[in-house]
């Protein structure tokens, strides 16, 4: 197993006879020869030494504006920046098109370079002195000739191996050097030392540094994996991305992968350099078509996978997090290839622990077959390489289901949920199943590769993918949320296509471009199962000695009836390298082109709630709600981001010690398409729905250095600092494109009273007829107001500073220590405002007096409302009609025409640091061991984890102004994470078989407690489904008596007591607001296994593996649990006053009258009906059960 912070430690074999047979190893031994000097035997036959067995490896860390601003000055000064910024993007571009060739210098950010110098037995230079790399399995030879200093250097080299070098000169002797092998993005250095060929010299030597980790050029946080670590570590994914966890600063879980700390949405994906990712964000891990569970290429395809945190070199850009970056892999002279197959079902998986009660996973099964080939077209010239995978995976919901499980875990009595269906039958409509059914999920990808060498100054690299995925996602059936019948489920189908370019050019014996296009083709659709509304029922059920109420959900999803997403990209760029001596000038340039179609109108179908099945049944709903479009286009959003880059970036090496980076990036997001300007915003709020981000220049200055210290450079500083320029989801982009307010509203229909029959407001529900886009007495309900999304001018896209500081060690007995530091500013980070949101109410007069009741924190919690009377559930007297319903709060708004208008604009006070330790050894050739340890806080206002801009506003949890929340704990702060993995070969005699294990320990997810209603008067929660964002955070009272409803409501003061013993955080926080992101789930330990086990066959090599993921859980069901929660957790629900004047002429609550709490919050009921509060989170499916996975696999070559 081989996983570097920029690699582990390899010496080179001189003169590998045995590397012809064994072409794909490469001799890694324990330690490193850097510095040190090789004895070569100066014969032109170039004696060998044989090479040994390579080793498992360890892992490591390494605007569009308006036409009157469009006249303004300052557009014209943009304008030169911009013409001048293009020439020089371009300037690399067209120089790289009129080539003639020779050598160079400084490797590429996809690339590799050699880079070093001749001399004599005297130490003096060798000018003129014929210097050869060579690819020993394609043929590929890189020539240069050493110039008056002795010195050399060859770029543009394909990273892998292994190479062998040669150095000849008239009158000395020859040597060679075989096996030295190269990584994406390095410069290996090499010092070679002829002498006279008469002259026997048992001392001549090449003096290599082929550490990757002690690689002079690595300068910032750099994590490599190769494919024998991706061979030998235990996956069932076989998702590349997953392969990120192996550096300690990654956390990677449900949510998507942070890289220290960031925003899961800011990171890049990439293959070969060339992005390759979903850069609308439906995908929460980014991952194109993640959202149906796919995967970017076959696992088989990848030659090494690079995890970037802070790189320094401004080629690489588009990202505020980390880069992952997969390097492909590409045909040799000889024919290799192989097929394998993996499979596991029901019998492989351990049970599921829902509420402490475990559940059997099912029927599940999962079939798997892959194959990978390349060889030679044309040899030494042409090769070509391909892989593909197809897999299906099927499985039933999880949790509990109806008709199975005891009412006790379900919460629904099958008899009742029976008779839903028939009532829906009488109406036309299909409820679906609701007990077990089949879940599948489909997946295909290939990839293919040609290589193409016409001489030796050019190569060509050309590159395709496939990826095809379709999933029908699980309705929910766990506890804390409706029971959802398969009626509500939804099939996604995702295809992406990638074809990339690549030019390798020497120009000149000092100059070389590299010149890279990519084209990407996602397309999503997304099909409901059912076209009717969506029906929820609030049905009881019992045992002896229980009660129990649960929603029951049926008919559409949420999201509509369709949903069409394409994305296509377009990259080109250019890098042109000038090498003088120990300096490396790189300059380049680039454009991008993002082309953005979504078809989206979530809630158009409209959503029904019944109160009880008396009510389904009298088809008398109680509240509906519908997206109206007002327009044709009303779904779409269709918009283009245009991006152009320039570059220019010097390497120099100062000394024999110091290696300096300096660069400047200059990016320009262009938005060439504007949405529709709606006058009436304008007017009311002082923005324009028609200005979009876009034209302003963008600096990334970055610098970097490395300094080895001591005589065989046993230890390294490194560190650097710079800017880095990210990207936006571009869903955030389409919300202004689709929320102008002209576009579509929300209407909500709402009975008055709970009690009294009020057909005169809620239409009834017609599973056969279009949605009603009225209330039946022809008004457009309460809530039929337009939404807004929009952005301030001054926005730019995501910016932050990163610095960091590092020391790499080698120690007594092999032993290699790496310690780093790493802190995140933000330059410019994304922050929301909602303009409508009016004037808080004055803090003196929040008193009880007034309706602000003591136990909420009205005391420092800002309100921006009046108090209302909260009779929402308070019916009139008998006989009388219905009457109006009034809440709680009565929300101030700037202009009650609108409902949220949603400004993203810019605030920077985001922040992350992360400390990182990593030890590793190698024990010989059978063993090697690694173990790292971050410590990593982030920092932010809003958590920004949502693709909606509304959901981002309203579902970060806020103790006073909404629109001005306070700096807290990040969603993405985990402060603790271990990683540590073990590879050992097994001796010959006992098979020869390898074992490897992977520990990943981790702090727990923070979440927050909040009210279910709106405290604060910000009209979040509103009404619909959309709107249905809670966020104010609970205030803990000293105690159960203090609890606000008095003796009204002493079951939930108990209930929220027995909470409080369970939660640090609730009892850290007494008679105070709850900070955001206060409490966090337990730790997870992660214990994952693999064993494989060759066996030659005739010329083939078969394989036998066995994967074990989440040991622990094998052993004993409660350890190796990973839980899960909702970030934001309901606690209290605040619906309604108390009426304590005891005036027997009016009965109502009035807005001066008490508010009063009742428990809402997640509850634990035992077998024989107890009733406890419980903690929030639960195991995850999946990643809480162990699994095995068996599979074969035969090796041709």
């Amino acid at each position: 197993m081989r996983v570097r912070h920029a690699g582990d430690g390899e010496s080179a074999v001189i003169g590998d006879t045995a590397g012809a047979n064994r072409p794909d190893r490469v001799d890694r031994p324990v330690g490193s020869d850097l510095d040190r000097l090789v004895p070569l035997k100066a014969s032109g036959a170039q004696d060998c030494a044989k090479g040994q067995r390579g080793v498992p490896g360890t892992h490591g860390s390494d605007n569009t504006t308006s036409a009157a601003r469009a006249l303004s000055v300052g557009f014209f000064r943009r304008r030169i920046v911009l013409s001048r910024l293009v020439g020089v993007a371009w300037i690399g571009l067209l120089a790289g098109l009129a080539a003639h060739p020779s050598v160079v210098s400084a490797q590429g950010a996809t690339t590799a370079g050699v880079a070093g110098r001749v001399i004599d037995a005297d130490g003096a230079p060798v000018a003129g002195a014929r210097v050869e790399f060579r690819h020993t399995q394609t043929g590929a030879a890189h020539n240069v000739l050493t110039d008056d200093e002795g010195r050399f250097s060859l770029a543009n080299l394909r990273p892998g191996g292994p190479y062998t070098l040669e150095v000849a000169r008239i009158g000395l002797s020859p040597v060679t050097r075989e096996g030295l092998a190269l990584i994406a993005g390095q410069r290996l250095r090499l010092e070679v030392q002829l002498s006279e060929t008469a002259v026997p010299l048992p001392e001549l030597s090449v003096r290599v540094e082929t550490d990757p980790e002690f690689d002079p050029t690595r300068m910032g946080s750099t994590t490599i994996v190769d494919r024998e670590t991706i061979e030998t570590l235990p996956t069932i994914s076989r998702d590349f991305t997953g392969f990120a966890r192996l550096s300690p600063l990654v956390a990677a879980d449900e949510l998507g992968t942070s890289v220290a700390g960031s925003n899961i949405r800011f990171n890049n994906i990439q293959v070969d350099g060339a992005l390759n990712q979903d850069v609308f964000g439906l995908s929460p891990t980014g991952v194109a078509g993640g959202q149906a569970r796919g995967r970017v290429i076959p696992l088989a395809a990848i030659e090494e996978l690079q995890v970037l945190t802070a790189p320094y070199d401004v080629r690489q850009s588009g990202f505020t997090g980390g880069v992952l970056n997969a390097v492909t892999r590409s045909g040799e002279n000889n024919f290799r290839g192989s097929a394998f197959g993996f499979f596991r079902n029901d019998g492989l998986v351990g049970d599921a622990v829902i509420g402490g009660v475990p559940r059997a996973p099912g029927d599940l099964e999962n079939a798997f077959a892959g194959f990978d080939l390349g060889g030679p077209i044309l040899r030494d010239r042409l090769h070509f390489f391909v892989a593909g995978e197809l897999e299906r995976r099927t499985r039933p919901p999880d949790g509990f289901t109806v008709g199975i499980d005891e009412i006790a875990h379900t919460k629904l009595d099958p008899d009742s949920v029976r008779r839903v269906s028939r009532i829906l039958q009488g109406y036309g409509a299909d409820a679906g199943e609701a007990g077990p059914y089949t879940l599948e999920n489909r997946l295909a990808n290939l990839f293919a590769r040609v290589d193409a060498r016409p001489d030796a100054e050019h190569s060509l690299m050309f590159r395709y993918s496939l990826a095809y995925a379709a999933d029908d996602p699980a309705t929910n059936r766990l506890p804390g949320d409706a029971y959802e019948m398969s009626s509500t489920g939804r099939e996604i189908e995702s295809r992406n296509q990638s074809f990339g370019a690549q030019w390798l050019a020497t120009l000149a014996p000092r100059l070389s471009n590299d010149f890279m296009v990519n084209a990407q083709f996602l397309r999503d659709r997304e099909a409901a199962n059912s076209l009717y509304p969506r029906v929820e029922i609030d049905l009881q059920a019992g045992v002896p000695g229980a009660g129990f109420r649960r929603k029951l959900r049926l008919g559409s999803n949420y999201s509509g009836p369709d949903g069409d997403l394409d994305q296509d990209i377009l990259q080109i760029t250019n890098a042109l390298t000038l090498s003088l001596g120990d300096h490396h000038l790189t300059l380049g340039g680039g454009f991008e082109r993002f082309s953005i179609r979504r078809e989206y109108l979530p809630g158009s179908l409209g959503s029904y709630y019944f109160r009880s099945m008396a009510d389904l049944e009298a088809n008398a709903p109680s509240e509906y709600v519908v997206h109206v479009p007002l327009s044709e286009d009303a779904g779409t959003s269709d918009f283009d981001v245009h991006q152009l880059s320039a570059f220019v970036q010097e390497e120099a090496r100062i000394g024999e010690r110091l290696n300096v980076r300096l660069g400047l990036r200059m990016d320009v997001p262009l938005m060439p398409d504007a949405p529709a300007h709606n006058p009436e915003v304008q007017r009311s709020f002082g923005f324009s729905t028609s200005d979009l981000p876009g034209g302003a220049v963008l600096f990334s200055p970055r610098a970097g250095f490395n300094l080895g210290l001591g005589a065989d450079r046993t230890t390294q500083i490194r560190g650097g600092m710079g800017l880095f320029t990210g990207r936006p989801p571009f869903a955030w982009l389409a919300n202004a494109y689709q929320n102008t307010g002209l576009s579509s509203v929300f209407l909500t229909c709402r009975r008055r009273n709970l009690g009294v029959p009020d057909p005169g407001i809620v239409p009834t529900f017609d599973p056969l007829a279009p949605p009603p886009t009225l209330c039946v007495d022809g008004t457009g309900g309460e809530s039929a107001v337009p939404i807004v999304t929009l952005f301030d001018p001054g926005f730019r896209f995501p910016r932050d500073f990163k610095a960091s500081f590092a020391v790499d060690q080698r120690l007594p007995g092999g032993l290699v220590l790496s310690l780093e530091g790493i802190y995140t500013r933000a330059v410019n980070q994304i922050a929301f405002q909602d303009l409508n949101i009016g004037p808080a109410y004055p803090a003196g007069d929040r008193t009880d007096a007034n309706g602000f009741t003591y136990g909420f924190g009205f005391g420092t919690r800002e309100t921006f409302a009046d108090p209302g009377a909260g009779s929402e559930f308070v019916d009139p007297p008998p006989g009388e009609p219905p009457g109006e319903r009034e809440p709680i709060f009565l929300p101030r708004r700037v202009d009650p025409r609108f409902g949220q208008v949603i400004k993203i604009g810019d605030r920077p006070v985001n922040f992350s640091y992360a400390l990182s330790a990593r030890l590793r050894k190698r024990f010989g050739d059978r063993l090697s061991v690694d173990a790292g340890y971050a410590f990593n806080r982030s920092a932010d206002v809003r958590s920004l984890s949502s693709l909606d801009a509304i959901a981002n506003f309203g579902y970060t949890a806020v103790e006073g102004d909404p629109n001005d929340p306070k700096r807290q704990a990040s969603l993405f702060d985990r402060p603790h994470r271990v990683v540590a993995s073990a590879t050992a070969a097994m001796p010959e005699l006992l098979g020869g078989g390898r074992l490897s294990v992977l520990y990943v320990g981790q702090s727990g997810r923070p979440y927050s407690y909040v009210y279910a209603d709106d405290i604060n008067g910000d009209a979040y929660p509103g009404y619909g489904r959309a709107l249905d964002l809670a966020n104010d955070l609970i205030f803990v009272t000293e105690g159960a008596f203090d609890f606000p409803g008095g003796g009204r409501t002493p079951v939930s003061g108990l209930l929220f007591e027995q909470l409080v013993a369970q939660e640090p955080c609730l009892q850290a926080n007494r008679s105070r607001i709850l900070h955001r992101n206060a409490c966090r789930t337990p730790w997870s330990h992660q214990l994952d296994f693999r064993f494989s086990q060759p066996v030659p066959l005739g010329g083939a090599e078969v394989t036998v593996t066995l994967d074990v993921l989440n040991v622990l859980n094998l052993v004993n069901r409660d350890w190796g649990h990973v839980q899960t929660v909702n970030p934001v957790v309901r606690l209290l629900s605040v619906e309604d006053r108390i009426e304590h004047d005891f005036d027997l002429q009016n009965m109502l609550p009035e807005p001066d009258d008490p508010l009063r709490a009742r428990y809402a919050g997640p509850l634990q009921t035992s077998d024989t009906g107890g009733v406890r509060a419980a903690v929030p989170y639960l195991p995850q499916i999946g990643a809480s059960q162990w699994q095995a996975q068996f599979g074969i696999g035969i090796r041709f070559r």
